[in-house]
């Protein structure tokens, strides 16, 4: 049994390639070189932290090298530290040859910001570059919950061969670089359902509304509210889905109880010309209708989470329990506003009251925003203790509202809620 905590675990062509780096070691370089439009080579810019103002390794992970390599392409790494970032790519981006790829691990470096080094300009403040900007892959660190123990566990980097380039941070495509559609097809590669369970035994009333619903959450399309269940939290996207769902397949079921999870992967077309995309269909039976209760593209949710499904499922459904739902967590963060860590400390801490219930087998913790949701299983070697927390730190800043509520499943499968609080983070 896990001791309490988040858990999230959560052929090559025949001629040879040179696999090429470069490295900005000198900080006080105030020329560093643009983008070269090389035919074979993919460039990736690599961007250090304006809070400790480190500079990058250029190492070319193995993984990207293989992919990479696979395409007929070679990677060309530069690395940066903050300070003298911006103004090298605003001179790359006038001269046509910004990178194709830029990765950095604090979003200063898109909207800029005070740091500890000195003010961060974002390079999101020109209107043009904002719009070239193309997110392609997160990727989430090991992170250290406040009071030392570990809050997430190693997990291999989620959305495509690019995370690998760094342990945590955003991945992003520029749409006027050189070699813009040969690193886009790098990081859409197509790949297998990460869910693991089999799809055969998924009921036909679960598999119908779970597909149906993924297809028009995929679509932002007004049909989503004829599955929606009543108590699903809602937030407003940033940004339009501006997606025409082709195909949707189901690849992984967990019936726990009151609630379904199914694991989708859908086949799209948009303006950037489609591609896959995984989401979690989460359902909640109502009387004899299952209705959907959140739905995610979340890496997190899609991935780390999703692994920890088998072991939900191993402690739920236990038919000599009471079907009684559990008394509800109660939160104790206050609402409204931003979160204010404690002094000393980087990250707020979210925290709650477990449920009182002696049946409860394990809490979910849901954050929604922008249209979709990130979750965390909380498992309990014993008692639930009186005071359960969550770290900020593993949430992205997203400029907007979030919502989160902590959802309590009993021994038996049935489910409660605690009331949705709002923060903006």
């Amino acid at each position: 049994m896990l001791r309490r905590a988040p858990a999230l675990i959560g052929c090559c062509g025949s001629l040879i390639l040179v696999v090429l780096s470069t490295s900005m070691l000198a900080l006080g370089d105030n020329n560093p070189p643009t983008a070269q439009a090389e035919p074979n080579v993919i460039t990736v810019w690599k961007v250090g932290s304006p809070w400790n103002g480190d500079v990058p390794d250029t190492a070319v992970p193995p993984s990207l090298d293989l992919a990479a390599r696979h395409l007929g392409y070679v990677i060309k790494i530069q690395s940066f530290p903050s300070r003298s970032f911006a103004s090298a790519f605003f001179r790359a981006f006038e001269a046509n040859r910004p990178p194709d790829v830029l990765t950095f691990d604090n979003d200063y470096i898109r909207s800029g910001g005070a740091a500890p080094h000195g003010q961060v300009q974002g390079i999101a403040s020109d209107p043009e570059i904002n719009a070239a900007l193309e997110q392609i892959a997160t990727s989430l660190p090991s992170l250290q919950h406040p009071n030392g123990t570990r809050a997430t566990a190693d997990t291999e980097p989620v959305g495509g061969p690019l995370t690998a380039l760094q342990d945590r941070g955003w991945e992003y495509l520029i749409r006027t670089s050189p070699n813009y559609q040969a690193a886009r097809a790098l990081a859409t590669e197509p790949s297998a359902c990460v869910a693991d369970s089999d799809p055969s035994v998924l009921p036909s009333s679960i598999r119908q509304v779970a597909v149906r619903a993924a297809s028009a959450y995929l679509e932002n399309s007004p049909s989503l509210k004829a599955y929606e269940d009543p108590a699903r939290l809602h937030t407003s996207s940033r940004e339009p889905k501006e997606r025409h769902v082709n195909t949707v397949r189901a690849c992984g079921y967990w019936g726990i109880g009151d609630l379904a999870f199914v694991q989708t992967t859908a086949g799209y077309s948009s303006a950037d010309g489609g591609g896959k995309l995984d989401a979690l269909i989460v359902l909640r039976k109502q009387g004899s209708e299952w209705r959907m209760l959140t739905a995610s593209t979340d890496p997190i949710s899609t991935t780390s989470f999703v692994d920890q499904l088998p072991l939900l499922a191993s402690l739920v459904g236990r038919q000599s329990e009471s079907h009684v739902p559990p008394n509800i967590p109660v939160l104790l963060t206050p609402g409204e506003g931003i979160l204010t860590p404690a002094p000393g400390v980087r990250f707020a801490d979210f925290s709650w009251h477990p449920s009182a219930s002696g049946s409860e087998a394990a809490e979910i913790v849901e954050f929604a925003y922008n249209g979709d949701a990130r979750l965390f299983t909380i498992f309990f070697s014993g008692n639930a203790p009186e005071t359960e927390h969550l770290s900020a730190g593993l949430l992205w800043s997203v400029g907007n509202t979030w919502l989160w509520r902590v959802w309590s499943i009993s021994q038996s499968g049935a489910v409660s809620f605690s009331s949705a609080r709002a923060f903006d983070h």
